[in-house]
């Protein structure tokens, strides 16, 4: 009779593992079909906004001094106060290192962030790739990663809520940014803005 019901509870926790893992499966095709709807171009669509905002990235040195160290660019994407895609490059100096980060949205929360930090070789033009994370998340719950990493990063639960925390903050600052900007500019459809990050 035990045996039975450990038979039993086998087949249901093996029957409720592959449900969720086709759950999670079925989320991350919905989410990079939501996402193929974005266009990268706005201006073949006219149901989307962008601000472009780009400028330097200082460190300062003996609490005086700034050096510059790099630049940045980003793009948002958004229709009224529903942001769809916040993507950021950094280009930093030293090792020519440039970091692309994404974050993509629904209803403002993060669905899939993605990542790529790679070094430009100083001989010729090709690039080193040090780090690729692709992630998906639903209501801040990693569904799943997929990643390439030739360093020392780990990809464990400190960065997913490192990132999670990161795309809540995006968010707040673009909302930010957006309602300032619709008081003085009311519905233009690209912006551009000069932004400084300090180290």
């Amino acid at each position: 009779m035990k045996v039975r019901f450990l038979i039993l509870g086998f087949i249901v926790l093996i029957t409720n593992d592959l449900i969720s893992q086709e759950k999670d499966s079925l989320r991350i095709i919905q989410i990079d079909s939501l996402i193929s709807l974005i266009p990268y171009d706005i201006r073949t669509n006219d149901n989307y906004s962008n601000i472009q905002a780009s400028g330097l990235i200082n460190k300062k040195i003996f609490g005086l001094f700034k050096k510059q160290i790099g630049s940045v660019s980003s793009e948002i994407i958004y229709h009224d106060t529903l942001i769809y895609r916040i993507s950021n490059i950094y280009e930093y100096k030293k090792d020519n290192k440039r970091l692309i980060e994404t974050f993509n949205y629904s209803d403002n929360k993060l669905i899939r962030y993605e990542k790529e930090l790679t070094i430009q070789t100083d001989s010729d033009s090709t690039s080193i790739l040090k780090q690729k994370i692709l992630a998906y998340f639903d209501n801040n719950r990693l569904i799943k990663h997929f990643d390439t990493i030739n360093d020392n990063f780990i990809f464990d639960k400190s960065e997913q809520i490192k990132v999670t925390g990161m795309a809540s903050i995006e968010i707040y600052n673009t909302l930010e940014s957006l309602r300032v900007l619709n008081n003085y500019a009311p519905g233009t459809p690209e912006i551009r803005l000069r932004k400084q990050i300090n180290e």
